[in-house]
């Protein structure tokens, strides 16, 4: 992550899970998207530094599709 705030459409599309934004958004309706093991109901979510815990942050989509950022 480039800078210490991130809207989550963004954060999700940057890492390759989704392809666009759109589709991050299609997924959040979905319930297929998560943010260290929480459920994503709102597609305007700020990701920031403080929900990173121990200087990482879990992203998944679905059940088996992670990626790991850390700061």
């Amino acid at each position: 992550m480039k800078e210490s705030e991130m809207k989550v459409l963004d954060a999700f599309t940057e890492v390759g899970l989704t392809s666009s934004n759109g589709d991050a958004k299609k997924m959040i309706q979905s319930g297929s998207l998560f943010i260290n093991e929480a459920k994503i109901e709102d597609p305007q979510v700020i990701v920031s530094k403080k929900d990173f815990t121990n200087g990482i942050l879990l992203l998944r989509k679905g059940k088996k599709q992670y990626k790991i950022i850390k700061l």
